[in-house]
């Protein structure tokens, strides 16, 4: 009975803090504060972004729910479609060349760990990796395209990279040492994937490395990573991200400065583009900003 009433009590006082406001995180205000009563005061809004013009909310959110793709992107939804799978499969810099004028000025990567980037870093970043060069038969095997219906000019999709490791990785890389050809297959779970297009149809977010198939076949080869964790696990270094980003970020950021490039985990945030800043607000427990 004492054991029942205890959990009994646990559960009580559950219920009640899932209606009590959340603790603010750094960097956040209550959107509302001051004001009395009501789900208002539960609002958070990121910090230098009034309420009315976050683009999470407000007239920015609304004119996105209300607008076509082809008002945001010049684009119909099968043209959008078809330029989001050729950007992925032939353009991106990680599984093959990086074509640069399908990205925007201002873009900026965000993976799961890794990011944001802003292009420049990207481009460093994947030129000291050449992944795509030491797997030259990779694969992508991309499927689902379709567009977001809360934001019309973003495009989502999943994919499972296959290949085989023939060539050099970090050839390029200041910091990192080369690894020379194992023959390893790469066989990797299923990921998913965003693209995010300006008003001129180009790419100005990317979003991949979304691991969402926690039970995949016993014969893949990522060890239940993304991106090029996952390609490092085919090649029997288990990484792991977190350690590789959240505890030795900071360190990462002054030697790459030093050595000028390497494996950069996120962009100073002077550098992230302001438009990242107010879409995508800084967040406690991830791999951003503190």
């Amino acid at each position: 009975m004492a054991f029942r009433s205890v959990l009994l009590l646990f559960c009580a006082l559950a219920s009640v803090q899932a209606f009590l406001p959340g603790r603010l995180l750094p960097g956040e205000r209550a959107a509302g504060a001051g004001t009395r009563g009501g789900m208002q005061g539960l609002r958070v809004t990121p910090k230098g972004c009034s309420r009315g013009r976050s683009w999470l909310r407000g007239s920015a959110r609304t004119q996105h729910l209300m607008a076509t793709t082809l008002e945001l992107t010049g684009k119909s939804e099968e043209e959008l479609i078809a330029l989001a799978r050729e950007f992925f499969e032939t353009g991106t810099g990680f599984h093959s060349v990086q074509r640069d004028e399908m990205f925007a000025p201002d873009f900026v990567f965000r993976g799961p760990v890794i990011g944001p980037l802003n292009f420049k870093d990207y481009t460093m970043v994947l030129d000291g990796s050449g992944v795509y060069k030491a797997f030259p038969d990779m694969q992508t095997n991309s499927f689902g395209y379709s567009i977001d219906p809360t934001e019309p000019n973003r495009v989502w999709f999943m994919y499972r990279y296959t290949g085989t490791h023939t060539g050099r990785l970090f050839e390029k890389s200041p910091l990192l040492p080369t690894i020379s050809p194992t023959g390893n297959p790469l066989k990797c779970g299923l990921e998913a994937c965003s693209i995010l297009f300006n008003e001129n149809a180009k790419v100005r977010l990317l979003t991949p490395g979304n691991v969402v198939d926690r039970d995949p076949p016993q014969d893949t080869t990522h060890g239940g990573n993304g991106l090029l964790f996952g390609i490092l696990a085919s090649l029997g270094l288990n990484v792991s991200p977190v350690l590789a980003t959240k505890y030795t970020g900071g360190l990462t950021r002054v030697l790459v400065k030093i050595a000028g490039g390497g494996p950069l985990p996120m962009s100073d945030i002077k550098d992230v583009p302001q438009w990242y800043k107010d879409y995508r607000p800084w967040r406690e427990m991830t791999q951003g900003y503190r």
